[in-house]
């Protein structure tokens, strides 16, 4: 099963971290490979976002529910598109100690064609990690 996950003490506040991932519409604006995405909200804790990702040579979208229990955590599962499955989640935790939060990433996923699966595995782990480098990037200039 790929997967990837990452753990890091950032000096930012829990909301503010939490409020930057949430912000699915905003991430064609800095998330590189993020063409496009559209929300559609459920409830006030629960929506549902198209996202269109690739670049000049490769497009595809997928379609996601997104879970948010506000400042703690946020669970994304994939619906349709590409992969047989997508699974990720974000965890938000104060520092008793420091004004800092702990973020915790982990992503667990396949694609449905097995040449995609097989190209697309080792390029998802790198997009994985500057996606991850540009939520820091972004919480930086916003703050």
């Amino acid at each position: 099963m790929p997967s990837f996950s990452i753990e890091k003490c950032l000096p930012y506040a829990q909301k503010t971290l939490f409020d930057i991932v949430s912000d699915v519409a905003a991430y064609p604006e800095f998330i590189p490979g993020i063409l496009e995405t559209s929300v559609e909200p459920l409830t006030p804790q629960l929506f549902k976002s198209w996202v269109r990702f690739g670049n000049s040579v490769f497009q595809d979208q997928y379609l996601c529910q997104v879970d948010l229990n506000p400042c703690e955590s946020i669970i994304i599962k994939g619906i349709e598109g590409p992969f047989k499955y997508l699974n990720s989640q974000w965890i938000f935790l104060v520092c008793s100690e420091k004004p800092e939060t702990i973020v915790k990433f982990s992503v667990e996923f396949a694609f449905k064609s097995k040449i995609l699966d097989y190209v697309g595995r080792p390029i998802f782990h790198d997009l994985t990690e500057r996606m991850i480098l540009a939520f820091e990037e972004r919480v930086r200039n916003l703050s």
